[in-house]
């Protein structure tokens, strides 16, 4: 293992992630609401386990950051016609413009 290369892959990675939070902070976002804007910008709906799963997070996670996104008005809840305990997740016209704002920052 080259140690020199090892180091300057962790000098760079944590320049990028400093630059990523600068981004996200711009736009009122922490990077798991990132992910999930991400996930839900090219589906119609998503339930709230197929995003935990996607994530490989837990539940409970996931269910805290979507809370967080309803608030900031950048997701909505539906609840299925046939099954009402089950949710889905949909990205608001807001949603999509701060996710494409993100991905199209310079």
């Amino acid at each position: 293992m080259n140690l020199d290369a090892v180091v300057n892959t962790s000098i760079k990675a944590r320049a990028l992630r400093q630059s990523m939070v600068e981004l996200l902070s711009s736009h009122h976002l922490v990077f798991g609401e990132l992910e999930i804007l991400h996930m839900l910008k090219n589906k119609k709906s998503l339930q709230p386990t197929e995003i935990a799963e996607r994530l490989h997070q837990e539940r409970a996670t996931v269910s805290r950051v979507i809370k967080q996104l309803f608030h900031k008005n950048l997701i909505t809840y539906t609840n299925d016609l046939e099954d009402r305990r089950r949710v889905y997740v949909k990205i608001t016209r807001k949603g999509s413009q701060v996710i494409n704002s993100v991905l199209n920052a310079d």
